[in-house]
């Protein structure tokens, strides 16, 4: 990889954490709408006209159109955040349909490669919330193998 392209790519990921942060921020302040609606912003501009597909497509799906563990680990976090913003806006099913989605995206992450700090973090959260008899097969086996994956 070039650096040029290296220091493309490490601009985007500090663009994307700063925005996260504004987005938790808002969140936290009880303004979720605000959040909502950088969530969406962040996800329009990060993702483009991809967003749109990979917002109906299982997580199987939505990976295998990412392609690169960055980018699925940075919409998995997206949708984590969606979650909490919909549980604090009292909307259960909906923040459960969200955690559940961002740990599959985070789980489809770890298949491509290993995951940072921050990922792990929110994947072990994530596992506290979502009844894993109810997920597939497969993000079975992937949570199973975690362990040697957050290590």
């Amino acid at each position: 990889m070039s650096i040029a392209r290296r220091d493309y790519i490490l601009r985007l990921i500090e663009q994307f954490a700063e925005a996260l942060a504004r987005i938790m921020g808002l969140r936290k302040a009880g303004k979720l709408d605000d959040a909502q609606k950088l969530a969406s912003e962040t996800a329009d501009g990060i993702f483009g006209a991809l967003r749109v597909m990979i917002d109906q497509v299982d997580a199987s799906s939505a990976a295998a159109l990412l392609g690169s563990r960055e980018k699925i680990s940075v919409y998995a976090a997206l949708t984590a955040e969606n979650a909490e913003i919909a549980a604090a806006k009292g909307d259960a099913r909906k923040a459960q349909a969200h955690r559940r989605r961002a740990l599959e995206l985070f789980l489809e992450a770890s298949r491509v490669g290993t995951l940072d700090t921050q990922s792990r973090a929110t994947v072990e959260s994530l596992r506290q919330t979502i009844d894993v008899e109810r997920l597939g097969d497969r993000y079975r086996e992937l949570i199973a193998r975690l362990p040697t994956l957050t290590t």
